[in-house]
């Protein structure tokens, strides 16, 4: 696996990161959105770069304090950098920062036709939970419910 450093995002990575949630297929989020959330202290907003220095991917999630967890919200990465651990890498410095505040469960919501991401997720100790019948849209599609548990994953 190759590696790359990962750096908090920051206002001017916006447009980039739309660009790449677009082309991922990612529920849209506008760049109010995205400011909204760079202003909460809760938020872990995470990038990885080329070498160039374009971002090639990100991961942007929540710790939900008063249940003592975290919650991603989206992940992706282009697809000219998929297969090289961007997308593990970013998954384990969110899981790390999450377990530094003493989170103990991680939750997240995919595509249940997205087997790829699926099979990441599982990969990742991720466990299906539930399911959200026909949550998505463009394409209609039902949600899958996953959790990390820390104290029964052994994930680190």
């Amino acid at each position: 696996m190759s590696s790359f450093p990962v750096e908090s995002i920051i206002s001017s990575d916006i447009d980039a990161l739309r660009e790449i949630a677009d082309k991922c297929g990612l529920s849209p989020w506008s760049h109010r959105n995205f400011t909204d959330e760079l202003a909460r202290d809760d938020s872990i907003m995470l990038l990885v770069r080329s070498g160039s220095g374009k971002a090639v991917g990100f991961i942007i999630g929540r710790m939900i304090h008063a249940e003592s967890g975290a919650e991603i919200y989206n992940i992706g990465v282009t697809k000219a950098f998929r297969g090289q651990g961007v997308g593990k890498i970013l998954l384990d410095e969110f899981l790390k920062r999450a377990r530094q505040a003493n989170t103990q469960k991680v939750w997240l919501e995919v595509r249940s036709l997205n087997t790829v991401a699926i099979t990441f997720y599982e990969r990742n100790s991720f466990k299906a939970y539930s399911r959200r019948i026909n949550f998505y849209s463009n394409p209609a599609d039902d949600a899958l419910l996953m959790e990390l548990d820390f104290s029964t994953s052994g994930a680190e």
